[in-house]
């Protein structure tokens, strides 16, 4: 009859894990099972059950009875923990039941399901080739970074697309129904769902394939794309996600290093620069919109190059509008987003509206590409003016006036003037950013015009009529922003603020026709279903 003796373990369960805890319970070591004295002290085998071993009967610690007794029978198979009564219940119960307490199908093999995954074929149809026409003549002079040559030999059928060309395709459908009112045929509410389906279409194929870990520049811009177009359909927070998701993506890629990297050509240089700098610019762009946070501290290098067969405006007016954004340090951000006055705060907003009051030379430049620019270079001067009114720095006495309580006046009219030089096409395929920008000077145009105690030189009527109607080119810009100025003006009677401009809040051409719109309506059966074919 086998001999025990005690062995004392010092041991403080709340630093044992669970399965230590279990261990030191159930576990057995031969054929001898611990056991628990009275007193709270283990039992540890004696003799042949610890292959010889020799133990005094002595306090160990609990690494030392790890190393001497566990270790020792670590080739042994410790016992099978009965559990069958866990599962009793379930054991006359039907075949499928672990279908049901399941969120996935039964057919799913979870743990492989990304790698086992057939992909979704792209399908070519007549909304993704207008959607690529649209892109490479209205919306390529605003994100140069796409090889034409590339997407049309996919569209021809001269090459099946990889995983990323796929998403990247479906992201440029996105992109193109939500920003180029360019569809006769379509809604903007069917434009709207159309360009949701292409982007559930990117997402449902990233989430079924490791996109991340084989990223490439294509995945970087699907991101980017949208999130530009997430932002059209008024989801903030969730284009600020995909935005950062592509900031991600695109140090995977190596974008913050690639004038140094010798495996890249020189056209995919020129490629993966110009992508960090218009994530620079799109980041920047959210943080004045919103005050997101930014990641990107500094502006990257971007080359004043253009590639082959490009336009040759194409690399100046993208250089013209990064500038414009490089102006925005993180001195700026900082008293932007937290309105914190340091000594030299008033020093450098005045430096700044000095930089953006000068003439930019867009010589040459279509009016895409100086729409772009010009309407930034107005907006960026209302957002340090915003700055400083919100520091205390705006006075009704100043001699600067930048920092005057009229200066948006200023602005405005200058962005009349600029406005008569654009075609309406021109500012609407920059999306609804553009128009925001219009809509924030438009606004901060009738609050000067509404609470200003001196009089203000010139008729105003007609700039605030012009900002009105641009407004109005953009479906949901009217929906939104006109209707925000209307209700504005209407509210302005009885102030200050002239009657001739409350008559504005009731202009008919700010309105669509219901006769147009139904018959929108009826044509756009041509283009149902386009997402099947």
């Amino acid at each position: 009859m086998d001999q025990t003796r005690s062995v004392t373990v010092e041991h403080d369960c709340r630093n044992t894990s669970p399965l230590q805890a279990n261990l030191l319970t159930t576990s057995s070591l031969g054929d001898a099972p611990i056991s628990h004295s009275t007193s709270g002290q283990y039992v540890a085998p004696t003799g042949q059950d610890v292959e010889g071993d020799s133990l005094d009967d002595t306090y160990l610690t609990f690494d030392e009875f790890a190393q001497n007794v566990l270790a020792t029978t670590s080739a042994r198979q410790l016992p099978q923990l009965n559990t069958s009564y866990a599962w009793s219940q379930l054991g006359y119960t039907t075949p499928s039941v672990v279908e049901q307490h399941s969120p996935f199908p039964s057919s799913i093999d979870v743990l492989n399901s990304p790698n086992t995954t057939v992909p979704p074929v792209f399908q070519i149809n007549r909304i993704t080739e207008r959607s690529v026409d649209l892109f490479f003549k209205h919306t390529y002079p605003i994100y140069p970074v796409i090889e034409e040559s590339s997407i049309r030999s996919i569209l021809s059928g001269s090459r099946e697309p990889t995983l990323a060309e796929s998403c990247l395709l479906w992201s440029i459908c996105a992109l193109t129904l939500v920003t180029v009112d360019s569809w006769p045929a379509m809604t903007v509410e069917s434009r709207s769902v159309t360009a949701r389906k292409y982007v559930r279409q990117c997402l449902d194929t990233r989430m079924a394939n490791n996109f991340i870990e084989s990223a490439s520049i294509e995945d970087v811009l699907a991101s980017l794309f949208i999130a530009v177009t997430y932002f059209d359909l008024k989801c903030r927070k969730t284009s600020w996600f995909h935005l950062k998701e592509a900031i991600t993506l695109g140090h995977f890629v190596g974008i913050t290093c690639a004038g140094q990297n010798s495996l890249l050509d020189s056209m995919q240089k020129i490629i993966y620069q110009r992508v960090y700098a218009l994530l620079y610019i799109t980041e920047r762009g959210a943080c004045i919109h919103d005050k997101f946070p930014v990641s990107i501290l500094e502006p990257p290098d971007l080359p004043y190059v253009a590639l082959p067969g490009e336009e040759r405006t194409v690399s100046p007016s993208l250089s013209g509008l990064f500038q414009l954004f490089s102006l925005l340090d993180m001195s700026f951000i900082q008293a932007w987003t937290e309105s914190s006055l340091s000594p030299n705060t008033a020093t450098k907003l005045e430096e700044l509206q000095q930089h953006l009051r000068r003439p930019i030379s867009v010589e040459g430049m279509s009016d895409i590409q100086r729409a772009n620019i010009l309407v930034t270079q107005q907006w960026l001067r209302l957002m340090v003016w915003q700055t400083a009114l919100r520091l205390g720095l705006v006075s009704s006495t100043t001699v600067n006036p930048t920092f005057s309580y009229t200066y948006p006046v200023e602005i405005a009219t200058s962005l009349c003037e600029i406005l008569k030089t654009l075609a309406p096409i021109s500012i609407q395929v920059h999306g609804l950013g553009i128009f925001e920008k219009q809509f924030e000077i438009a606004y901060s145009l009738l609050d000067a015009l509404t609470l200003s105690t001196v009089s203000l030189p010139g008729d105003h009527h007609e700039t605030l009529r012009s900002l009105l109607l641009s407004l109005s080119a953009s479906p949901t810009s009217r929906e939104i922003y006109v209707h925000i100025l209307q209700k504005k003006i209407g509210q302005s009677s009885g102030k200050t603020v002239d009657q001739k401009y409350v008559h504005l809040a009731d202009v008919q051409l700010l309105r669509e026709d219901r006769n147009s719109r139904q018959n929108t309506r009826r044509s756009s059966a041509m283009y149902q279903g386009g997402l099947e074919q």
